[in-house]
């Protein structure tokens, strides 16, 4: 993408945030008009104290409308009116640094959740193939990376104010000296384009591959921990991450490099105009020290903020290049072709009410590979249905399409002669309990992971939990429903972690529950008193329940057995 169309997009990132955004710009005008003035009357100061006249308009000016007043008086009166100028250029520019660093926050915040937007909505299948450290950087760092491009340029639009302001001085001060100054400008534009254009990008651009990696690193090895203490992986992972992070340290010190050379070339600028305005009044020029004074001075000061200024505006540039891939990152995950689950406007649930029916289903994976290919099947209403089959038949991605994780590439799946897809996905989903090999729990406590699915009504908890035989593991845990599980149920035993979940799903009273080898870590009592609690409970509630397992304590409680490879097979018939 240009340049051009990345601040269309930068701004159109804004929305909802230009209004505050015109404000601080419009602090920043101020301020920098301020400042423009506070130096212009450094001039008449020097020029009084050290009584020098001639050189240039603006001092002849200033001759004539203070004509008559006394030396002192008029010392005291402009520095005076200095003070007031610097005290107020001091309370805008307090005010304009704390309101730029709230509107930083807030817009870096917003351009977070957009981002947490749209990979948690993407479809599944995009997520799954992603690599989850990769993602968490990009929502972390990209994102906030982008907020800052918008503040950065109005920074940027500020020094640019300071340098038009100060050159307008010196042009009536001195066209001569303008004309320099221009020069100065200019040469500083073309650097820190050529700079930031060659290299600033590409520097961009590898530090966000370098920290994508950096981050999945670290992501996968404490997802997991277990497996890498007993491959003995910590030094291996250990010695990828340093070698990557020396990577990071070679480009950021780059960056620093590049971007450090405008900024400290300013003072070599400043030297060099002052030697050369020394020689201008006094060789050329033709003006006695005394008069010649006033004018050093104040062009000394003038061309040390306007150097400054050209070298923040340079620096801000190769600051906004480096951003420039974030920006891109950014405009592929909004603008881009990412999958989104299916619409949530659509027809809303009120309940799962009839037999899910496959029809002439297949899917395939994206580079092509078939799991199930023309599977139809009925699961009855009401009915436990259990679905067996060899590792990799497609068990599970019959399950994920039930619960519209994933979509059929071809046929459907109907519930009362409808397509599910032509439901909202939340209110789908909402009526179906799931509870899958890997149960999952978050960082809390077990309350908190029951309470998680808006469900807080005492009686519906205390019911799911005894359906799930948590009262039999209770007195196990010293603070009970408030004990804490750990990041990913580590503080819980396997055959805990599931009687929790199932505990879960059981609380949202659902019209389908669905089972996928949800007992594989219980012992075979506990497996039996849950299985029997649950075909209970389901009876009961007329809940349909769908179960993938080779166990044969759930076998012996099913109404009809599928196996993928027969596609439907007779009732109680493996």
């Amino acid at each position: 993408m240009g340049h051009k169309a990345l601040f269309r997009f930068a701004w159109a990132l804004s929305e909802g945030y230009r209004g505050r955004l015109l404000l601080f710009v419009f602090l920043l005008l101020i301020a920098s008009l301020l400042e423009s003035v506070s130096i212009t009357l450094v001039l008449p100061v020097l020029s009084a104290i050290s009584g020098g006249s001639g050189g240039g308009s603006v001092v002849k000016m200033l001759e004539e409308m203070t004509a008559g007043i006394d030396q002192m008086t008029l010392i005291y009166s402009v520095v005076g009116i200095l003070i007031v100028v610097m005290f107020f250029r001091f309370l805008f520019g307090l005010f304009a640094e704390c309101y730029k660093a709230k509107l930083a926050h807030h817009i870096r915040l917003s351009l977070r959740m957009k981002m947490y937007d749209q990979y948690i909505n993407a479809k599944y299948e995009f997520v799954q193939r992603k690599k989850h450290g990769e993602l968490l950087h990009n929502i972390t760092t990209e994102a906030a990376s982008s907020g800052g491009f918008l503040v950065q340029s109005a920074n940027m639009f500020f020094e640019g104010m300071v340098f038009l302001s100060l050159y307008t001085t010196i042009f009536f001060a001195d066209v001569k000296i303008a004309l320099f100054a221009t020069g100065v400008a200019i040469v500083g534009i073309i650097v820190s384009r050529w700079l930031g254009s060659k290299y600033m990008v590409m520097i961009g651009r590898r530090l966000i591959e370098v920290q994508q990696v950096l981050t999945s690193y670290l992501s996968e090895a404490f997802s997991s921990i277990r497996d890498v203490k007993m491959l003995g992986l910590a030094p291996s992972f250990m010695g990828k991450y340093e070698k990557e992070s020396l990577k990071f340290i070679r480009l950021a010190v780059l960056s620093v490099f590049l971007s450090a050379v405008p900024s400290n070339s300013a003072h070599v600028i400043v030297a060099l105009a002052f030697g050369g305005l020394l020689m201008h009044y006094t060789q050329n020029v033709g003006l006695s020290p005394e008069a010649a004074i006033p004018l050093l001075g104040f062009f000394a000061l003038a061309f040390h903020r306007l150097a400054t200024a050209i070298m923040k505006m340079s620096t801000a540039w190769m600051t906004l290049s480096k951003k420039f891939p974030s920006l891109e990152l950014l405009w592929k995950v909004f603008q881009g072709d990412m999958p989104r689950e299916g619409s949530r406007e659509r027809e809303s649930i009120e309940s799962i009410d009839g037999d899910i029916v496959f029809e002439n289903v297949s899917y395939a994976y994206p580079d092509g590979a078939n799991v199930v290919k023309d599977f139809s099947c009925t699961l009855p209403k009401g009915d436990l249905s259990v679905i067996i089959g060899k590792s990799g038949a497609g068990k599970s991605t019959l399950i994920n399409m039930i619960v519209r994780l994933i979509d059929p590439s071809s046929g459907k799946i109907t519930v009362g002669g409808k397509d599910i897809n032509a439901y909202d996905i939340g209110s789908w989903r909402k009526r179906i309990g799931f509870v899958s090999q890997s149960p999952c729990l978050f960082s809390g406590t077990i309350r908190e992971n029951m309470e998680v699915v808006g469900v807080t009504d005492e009686a519906t908890l205390q019911e799911a939990l005894e359906v799930a035989g948590f009262h039999e593991i209770d007195k196990q845990l010293s603070k009970g429903l408030d004990s804490e599980v750990g990041e990913g149920g580590g503080q819980v035993s396997g055959g805990q972690r599931q009687r929790i979940v199932i505990a879960r799903a059981l609380a949202l009273e659902p019209d389908v529950l669905i089972l996928d080898e949800a007992t594989s870590a219980l012992d075979k009592d506990n497996e039996e008193l849950i299985l029997a609690n649950l075909h209970r409970y389901a009876k009961e509630k007329g809940m349909t329940v769908i179960a993938v397992s080779h166990r044969q304590a759930i076998m012996r409680f099913a109404d009809k057995i599928i196996d993928v490879h027969a596609l439907e097979a007779a009732p109680g018939v493996l």
